[in-house]
């Protein structure tokens, strides 16, 4: 009996479905006018419509087919992967590194996507960063520290200290991602201001409640997600964006409530 395999292999390996035997066969009788007829399908017939006619008992359930071979998937490296990226983060984390990148971009994102995706080992790489980013700390602290200075030398010190603090910010990539937040934040609020300022034209109390109530929201929000240091910055962002070219309006339209809990400082 032919195998799976070899039906499905191209033909230039193997007769592929030439294998198979025909289920009908068409008898020409020359000695007379009858019509053409066809033989009786078979039990051993593979074809779906005469199997399922046949008395043949068949197995319930799906079959299963399993390919083994060259073309199976290979399982994946989780430790070389971990391994680029712990040597990729060190690098990224060493100050004045001579080397580059173990790796190119798109290989250090899909080591990463492997990692934490595929082998779900992402509280793993985690680790890692951690531990690297307290080791990068620690020399750090040792450069700046490891030698005393010396009468004379301290605005050369400060400079270098300067250095070595904006090279790490760049390097952490945080302050890049706050400036992110602040800018889509402003957007989003100064649209909704310009929008609510024409459809509740006539009802400026209502404005006001509804911007003190996003301010509140916005604050809660940031407390949860970011720093304690980037808490002040987006809430005065959040404020600039709801309040400019409207305090006249409000002031001049109504008299602004007085809240029990809070009063905004700039109203």
């Amino acid at each position: 009996m032919t195998d799976v395999f070899t039906l499905l292999t191209l033909p230039n390996t193997s007769n592929a479905f030439t294998s198979l035997r025909s289920t009908t066969t068409e008898t020409l009788d020359y000695g007379s006018a009858s019509p053409r007829r066809k033989t009786a399908r078979l039990d051993t017939d593979s074809d779906a419509a005469s199997a399922s006619r046949s008395n043949r008992t068949r197995p319930q359930g799906p079959i299963k087919i399993r390919i083994i071979g060259n073309s199976a998937n290979k399982p994946v490296e989780e430790n070389s992967h971990l391994g680029l990226l712990r040597r990729t983060i060190r690098t990224i984390l060493t100050l004045d590194a001579s080397e580059g990148l173990p790796a190119t971009y798109e290989g250090i994102y899909s080591a990463c996507c492997s990692v934490v995706t595929v082998a779900n080992k992402g509280e793993g790489l985690y680790g890692i960063y951690k531990l690297e980013l307290e080791q990068c700390i620690g020399r750090l602290e040792h450069h700046l520290t490891s030698h005393p200075i010396a009468e004379g030398e301290a605005a050369t010190w400060v400079v270098e200290l300067v250095r070595v603090c904006g090279w790490f910010e760049k390097q952490i990539v945080y302050s890049g991602f706050q400036n992110y937040f602040v800018q889509i934040t402003h957007e989003f609020y100064t649209a909704e201001s310009e929008e609510l300022s024409q459809t509740m034209e006539a009802d400026p109390k209502g404005f006001f409640r509804h911007g003190y109530l996003r301010i509140e929201e916005e604050e809660q929000r940031v407390r949860e997600l970011l720093p304690i240091g980037s808490w002040a910055i987006v809430r005065e962002t959040v404020e600039q964006s709801l309040w400019p070219n409207r305090l006249e309006w409000l002031a001049n339209e109504s008299t602004l409530p007085v809240q029990n809990k809070r009063q905004m400082p700039d109203l």
